[in-house]
């Protein structure tokens, strides 16, 4: 396991190597909105994270956050009011083949809406019952409240709503990993979760990023990405030359 001191520099390292390769992109991108969510989330706020988590919708992609809008404008709209608009704002919005190919899922959309009304403040702020300190709690919690959550959607969707945690989706957890910061590289119950997000809680401690800028690095250093140059050092075949954890990955 790598020592405090290594995970700081190898992380300091990265964020040089980021900064170098990628001198007009901010790593605080997107902080404050995050955070601004995750003090007091609106119903609107948590219907679109629940939306872009069970349709794996890109909110940076300016069809999909078109899409995510138009969706969101649709579960809060009353049963009463005219089907016909509803239909053209499918067509202009260009949702109706993500509708087609999720069957259910605008039905369900409105069935979130009655439940986060149900347990909103004046119809504004929702106030999930007995809000754990957990994550791992927290995760259950909405998992138990609202439809389609299961494997990572509801990880998705805390990370949508702005919640400090990394989805511990596999790269995140293969980066982990052979760090020497995750025994097990695995994914099969809540438990495996919860120590994906301890390793990140201890991240966080030691170098003093914000959650924003290290999934922005980690992203990076372990995925392909369209839009950033280099990175992707440690995706499924790693590149261990030249990486800045050599000296204390496992």
């Amino acid at each position: 396991m790598p020592t405090d001191l290594q995970i700081i520099d190898g992380f300091e390292a990265l964020r040089q190597n980021f900064n170098e390769e990628n001198p007009s992109v901010s790593l605080e991108e997107g902080a404050a909105d995050a955070q601004a969510k995750a003090a007091k989330p609106s119903i609107e706020d948590v219907l679109e994270a629940w939306f872009r988590a069970v349709l794996s919708l890109n909110a940076e992609a300016p069809e999909q956050r078109r899409a995510i809008t138009a969706l969101v404008k649709m579960a809060m709209r009353e049963p009463s009011q005219s089907a016909r608009r509803s239909g053209r704002e499918q067509h202009e919005q260009g949702v109706a083949a993500l509708l087609k190919k999720h069957p259910g899922v605008e039905a369900q959309g409105r069935k979130v809406f009655q439940t986060l009304r149900s347990i909103s403040n004046a119809g504004a702020i929702v106030n999930l019952p007995g809000l754990p300190l957990s994550a791992s709690a927290e995760a259950a919690a909405w998992t138990k409240l609202l439809p389609k959550l299961g494997g990572m959607n509801v990880w998705r969707m805390l990370a949508h709503l702005g919640r400090p945690i990394l989805v511990p989706e596999a790269p995140l957890r293969r980066f982990y990993w052979r760090l020497g910061l995750l025994e097990v590289n695995r994914m099969g119950s809540p438990r495996d979760a919860a120590r994906v997000l301890d390793c990140t809680e201890r991240t966080l401690l030691v170098t003093r990023f914000g959650h924003e800028q290290l999934r922005y690095l980690i992203d990076w250093h372990t995925r392909r990405s369209r839009t950033l140059k280099g990175g992707f050092r440690c995706g499924p075949t790693p590149q261990c030359s030249g990486c800045p954890f050599a000296n204390g990955c496992t």
